[in-house]
């Protein structure tokens, strides 16, 4: 009998446990502002893609683009403080405690989320629920799903390189070096400038990749449109003994670590330290995926 999915409960069904508390009052004028000010950011950090970009004492491009057109941001390796922080609003009992992390290497990250006409490239047919065309995300595909389509997509390019990210380097890379609820600040209200979300969108569907403000790394819908996998195993009380040095997750479980909210979802999974779990064969109309890379 295939397993359950997950998104049964509240919790992975984007919904809340616990009522959240109203959003902040900010102007339109101040929430444009602030709008411009990042898109500006954000262009002048990918206007020069390609080996011309390389960061100082780095050798490797800022940004990378594969055979089939996926764009990658070269995210360098640092510390962060993983988990949910004093700002964090509602239940956290999955997300604490919050620890210190040491990302030991620069990767790669896919600035959007993995889109259907990409993943008809490598692996044929369309399995999203949401079809749609040019820049839509592929939903519905498993954990298992994703892998065979990442072996696919090394062996085309002759690599071993592609995977998934850890669930550290997923919110490593989310945060952009931010220690805030959302990559841009603690400020709900400035949520709909970088996010597919709530009831305003909830019937429609996700929306095509990159149409909100990506984060200070350049990377898109890291909060809202689909729920993205990643490699880890779940456990309710990891966090409390994670190693510090690129933890991989523990070694078991029944599902699978999925980040970062979806278009059904309300502002409290978009939050970036926010978890939720997947039966790794279930093929959810709320989940899609980006890819990791390594340098090499």
């Amino acid at each position: 009998m295939p397993k359950t999915s997950l998104s049964a409960s509240p919790r992975a069904a984007g919904l809340p446990e616990r009522a959240s508390p109203p959003a902040p009052v900010i102007t339109r004028p101040a929430a444009a502002l602030f709008a411009l000010a990042a898109a500006l950011a954000a262009a002048a950090s990918l206007a020069a893609p390609g080996p011309a970009c390389a960061r100082p004492g780095e050798s490797v491009p800022h940004v990378f683009v594969n055979s089939i057109g996926m764009r990658f941001a070269l995210i360098p390796r640092g510390s962060f403080v993983m988990g949910a922080g004093d700002s964090f609003q509602g239940d956290a009992g999955y997300e604490r405690p919050a620890h210190p992390v040491d990302i030991g290497a620069p990767f790669y990250i896919s600035t959007t989320l993995v889109t259907q006409v990409q993943w008809q490239e490598i692996a044929g047919a369309n399995p999203s629920f949401h079809k749609g065309g040019g820049d839509s995300p592929v939903d519905s595909v498993s954990y298992e799903d994703v892998l065979g389509f990442i072996r696919l997509l090394n062996e085309r390019e002759g690599s071993g390189s592609y995977r998934l990210p850890t669930e550290a380097e997923w919110e490593y890379a989310a945060r952009a070096g931010s220690r805030s609820r959302y990559c841009f600040g603690d400020e709900e209200g400035l949520l709909e400038s970088y996010a597919w979300y709530g009831a305003d969108v909830r019937g429609g569907g996700p929306r095509p990749v990159g149409g909100k403000l990506p984060n200070a790394w350049g990377l898109f819908d890291v909060h809202g449109n689909l729920f993205e996998w990643t490699a880890d195993w779940f456990a309710e009380g990891y966090y409390a003994s994670s190693p510090r040095r690129d933890p991989q997750g523990p070694a078991g479980g029944e599902g699978r670590v999925t980040r970062g909210g979806s278009y059904a979802s309300d502002a409290w999974f978009c939050q970036t330290a926010a978890r939720n779990s997947e039966s790794p064969e279930v093929r959810s109309m709320f989940t899609g995926f980006r890819l990791a890379r390594g340098i090499r």
